[in-house]
């Protein structure tokens, strides 16, 4: 079963102290609260989440995929984009409806 990354369209800082989450471009693998790697289903793919990104200061900020960012398996994810901080599922459900 692959695994996702979100990748960033554009660069995401820390609304609250300003630090570099993840340069534009960037990948981010998305992980549960215990930094397990999400899997998904190939023939039931993620729709729509919610994923939280955290700054070394400990703020946080939500972000929605796919409205702010896209996400994709991570073998799809070029092995040269840098790499963001992980994107942590908060919520998120498949094609079907089923939760992730």
């Amino acid at each position: 079963m692959p695994f996702l990354a979100a990748t960033h369209l554009r660069a995401a800082r820390c609304p609250d102290c300003g630090d570099l989450l993840a340069d534009a471009g960037a990948r981010s693998f998305v992980v549960h609260d215990d930094g397990r790697p999400v899997f998904f289903d190939p023939g039931d793919p993620a729709a729509e989440m919610i994923v939280r990104l955290a700054c070394r200061e400990g703020h946080a900020v939500e972000l929605l995929i796919p409205n702010e960012l896209s996400a994709e398996e991570v073998a799809a994810v070029p092995e040269q984009a840098p790499l963001g901080v992980d994107a942590v599922l908060l919520a998120g459900k498949t094609e079907s409806g089923a939760a992730l």
